[in-house]
């Protein structure tokens, strides 16, 4: 491993634990925000993840054409394994976004810029 790999892997180690550290609470607070989209994630995420179709809006739609049908079917398959509220599963799936999304920023940039290293 060089010695850019091992700064690279430090790097994304403090990043993790700096946001994981920042996000705590999301992944132990159970919090009812219906004011924003997270009221209608919470409803797919318990009433349609199990089907393929979404009765409720529109007069019945096909599932994958809801709003971002992938943030309450991670939601549900977060509650069916930790068997904690789908609230609380959307909250942990809120958090692990938050804090792998500047992760893989950095390991973008990173690669991106290693590439004009290695090929003149």
């Amino acid at each position: 491993m060089s010695r850019e790999s091992r700064l690279a892997a430090a790097a994304i180690v403090a990043l993790v634990w700096l946001n994981v550290y920042l996000c705590r609470e999301l992944f132990f607070a159970e919090a009812w925000h219906f004011n924003s989209m997270q009221g209608s994630w919470i409803a797919l995420a318990r009433l349609g993840g199990g089907g393929s179709w979404w009765p409720y809006w529109d007069t019945g739609m096909p599932m994958a054409h809801t709003y971002a049908p992938l943030v309450p079917w991670v939601a549900r398959a977060v509650h069916r394994v930790t068997g904690s509220g789908h609230h609380l599963a959307l909250q942990q799936v809120i958090g692990a976004v938050y804090c792998l999304g500047p992760v893989t920023l950095f390991v973008l940039a990173w690669r991106l810029t290693c590439a004009n290293r290695r090929h003149p």
